[in-house]
């Protein structure tokens, strides 16, 4: 039963003990880096003090969890009205060893609900808002070598007007409800720290059923405190690992500093294209080398696809005709909350796949990057949008949030031949009838300015927004900022 596929998407398109495992993360996070996984040991208190971020404080006695973890997983299922929502913390240990020494340390978080601040050995290395996306910190010069050291997480679910989703047909989780990593990288490597971005970006500007090219953009940051000479590669592979095309370039990356690089193969001849029936996937795999020797490799996925609307006659992929057929999906299950394991969001996926579903839009938040990789694998095309639900704050520092929470959506998930569409906002006047009426205009300037941000983040993909059955959205306008327009329509479910 698909307990957590929530309605059926209607929509008429108009143009929308402290220990380590070794591992490697679903984002193909690999070569020269060390990758471990810190899901297990920690521990958690549902009060909030600013002394249990020090490093020296005794949390003996707090409750033993692993991740993921939320503190809503019984409250928001229990016939009690109303679900905690606040603050909390987490701590572990994070004793590092000597096979560490030399290397770049960033702390990476999939997605904590909705504000977290992260401490290392008491001292504050990042604070992140937004619930749905991903986000990294260097904590090189936080941590002691050879000695224990204390990981420290504030975690705040509280309802906060600057902050979307306002409200919504779902919960608002509090925890770390996704997967945490240690990534230990050398100095020379592709970029983490861009809004915990992989630092590249794969994009085929030429593509038909004959020949397609493929373009790789990227950064290296070199941490060092001495100037480097580096070349880096970015080789296609085909399904089966073998190579079909790469390209390199020399690059002079001062010390401190970080260098662009971009490369366009040569037409690669009959590429096998992605689809619903046939989702093949090829990889680009991107290598760092330095003085002959590989200091980086981090691997992408790509699919060769092409796509595009038309207002009477619908959706068109690789040139054909294809009608969209799909479903919503959130992101908790009975029992859990939010807290899914991986397996369970891969069976999500497998379940929409064998239903007969060629679409899925990620209702109304961006989900675990284990979701963006089944989709690939299982060939669902994605919508998937950040979450501005039923109205908006006038203020400065919501329109700010909102285009952060947008940039981190597309940089993150950008190379997934999976996403066709980049949404922004749902329903967004159906808001409670206190709200003042000069929302609606402000909330059409938001409109534009996310819309904006979205094309010029990725012109390779469409913007989206969804209506509810109402003439308000045409009436001031912002039907005609979003590229494609779905209606959501509920015949028979509230009339």
């Amino acid at each position: 039963m698909l307990r957590n596929i929530i309605g059926v998407f209607l929509t008429c398109l108009l143009t929308g003990s402290f220990c380590f495992i070794l591992a490697q993360p679903r984002n193909q996070i690999s070569g020269k880096r060390i990758v471990l996984s810190l899901k297990a040991n920690w521990r958690f208190s549902g009060n909030d003090d600013p002394t249990f971020k020090d490093a020296d404080f005794d949390d003996s006695g707090w409750q033993k969890v692993n991740l993921p973890h939320t503190w809503n997983d019984k409250d928001t299922f229990d016939d009690e009205p109303g679900y905690r929502r606040g603050a909390s913390w987490y701590r572990r240990e994070l004793p590092l060893g000597a096979d560490l020494v030399g290397k770049r340390l960033y702390l990476y978080f999939e997605g904590a609900n909705q504000v977290a601040e992260v401490y290392v050995n008491t001292n504050l290395v990042g604070k992140h808002i937004g619930g749905y996306t991903a986000f990294a910190y260097d904590i090189t010069d936080d941590i002691t070598l050879m000695k224990p050291n204390f990981i420290s997480v504030r975690v705040d679910n509280s309802f906060n007007a600057d902050i979307a989703p306002l409200s919504g047909d779902f919960n608002m989780y509090g925890g770390i409800y996704r997967d945490v990593w240690l990534i230990a990288a050398d100095d020379l490597h592709f970029k983490i720290d861009d809004m915990a971005a992989s630092g590249l970006q794969i994009s085929t500007p030429e593509l038909d059923e004959k020949a397609g090219k493929v373009r790789v953009r990227g950064t290296v940051s070199n941490t060092g405190r001495k100037a480097a000479e580096v070349e880096v590669i970015s080789r296609i592979l085909d399904a089966k690992g073998r190579e079909v095309r790469s390209t390199v370039s020399k690059l002079s990356v001062d010390s401190k500093g970080e260098k662009l690089f971009d490369h366009i193969t040569s037409s690669i001849p009959t590429p096998h294209l992605w689809s619903p029936d046939d989702p093949y996937l090829y990889r680009v795999q991107n290598i760092i080398r330095q003085n002959g020797k590989v200091v980086d490799i981090k691997t992408e996925p790509l699919g060769f696809r092409w796509f595009r609307f038309d207002a009477n006659t619908g959706f068109y992929l690789n040139g054909k005709h294809l009608k969209l057929q799909g479903t919503n999906r959130h992101q908790d299950y009975r029992g859990l909350g939010n807290a899914v394991p991986d397996k369970l969001h891969i069976r999500d996926m497998e379940l929409m796949k064998d239903a007969g579903f060629n679409f899925v839009r990620l209702a109304h938040y961006p989900q675990d990057p284990s979701v963006l990789e089944a989709a690939d694998r299982l060939g669902l095309m994605i919508w998937e949008e950040i979450p501005l639900v039923n109205y908006v704050t006038e203020s400065r520092a919501f329109t700010d949030n909102a285009a952060s929470m947008l940039k981190e959506m597309i940089r993150q998930h950008r190379n997934h031949p999976s996403v066709i569409m980049w949404g922004y906002m749902n329903e967004i006047f159906l808001h409670p009838p206190n709200v003042p009426k000069s929302v609606f205009p402000a909330t059409v300037e938001l409109a534009k300015t996310l819309d904006s941000i979205a094309r010029t983040e990725d012109p390779t993909r469409l913007t989206t927004i969804a209506f509810h059955g109402s003439d308000v959205y045409n009436t001031y306008g912002l039907g005609e900022i979003a590229q494609v327009v779905g209606w959501n329509l509920y015949k028979g479910w509230y009339g």
